[in-house]
Parts: structure tokens; C-alpha cells; sequence
């Protein structure tokens, strides 16, 4: 985070993250959508960075983190159900 602009290290950003997911748990949505990602985005603007480095951040730590298991998962689905079906 420091490349960014922020005045956290590695530690801070660990903690940012595991904060904002344990605060998306909080409302019971699936993966935490939009409650995680509004989380970290004011937790890093806390943390120093401008709106615009806190979005980026956000969205590619999610895509990273979320969405790239979602597209395994989909790309995984016809062939869990194809083993499925042979049984």
C-alpha cells in the first residue's frame, strides 16, 4: 500500500482486508457483495489513499479474490455434472 500512497504497510493492509471481510459477514449476503467492498474502500481512504487508488484497490482485490473462484467454479460446473450423471 505504500506504493499507492497509503501510510500502511503489509501488516495494515492484512488487517484492512480481514476488517472489511468480517464486516460484509455481517449482513449476510453472498461473498459479502457491496458490504465488503464499502467496507475496504472506506478503510483504505482511512488508511490514506485517494477515492480513486481505494476503488482500484477494492475492485481488483474482489475480482482477485471473489469473482476469479466464481469463474473456476462455472467453468468447473459441466464437468462436476458430467461425473455426476455417469454414476
Amino acid at each position: 500500500m505504500l506504493s499507492m500512497g497509503a501510510n500502511a504497510g503489509v501488516a495494515g493492509a492484512i488487517g484492512i482486508y480481514s476488517i472489511a471481510l468480517l464486516g460484509g459477514a455481517l449482513f449476510f449476503l453472498p461473498g459479502g457483495l457491496g458490504s465488503t467492498e464499502a467496507f475496504m474502500l472506506l478503510l483504505l481512504m482511512q488508511a490514506g489513499l485517494d477515492p480513486v487508488s481505494a476503488s482500484a484497490a477494492t475492485i481488483i482485490s474482489r475480482v482477485t479474490t471473489l469473482w476469479f473462484a466464481v469463474l473456476l467454479g462455472w467453468i468447473a460446473l459441466p464437468f462436476a455434472g458430467a461425473a455426476t450423471s455417469k454414476a
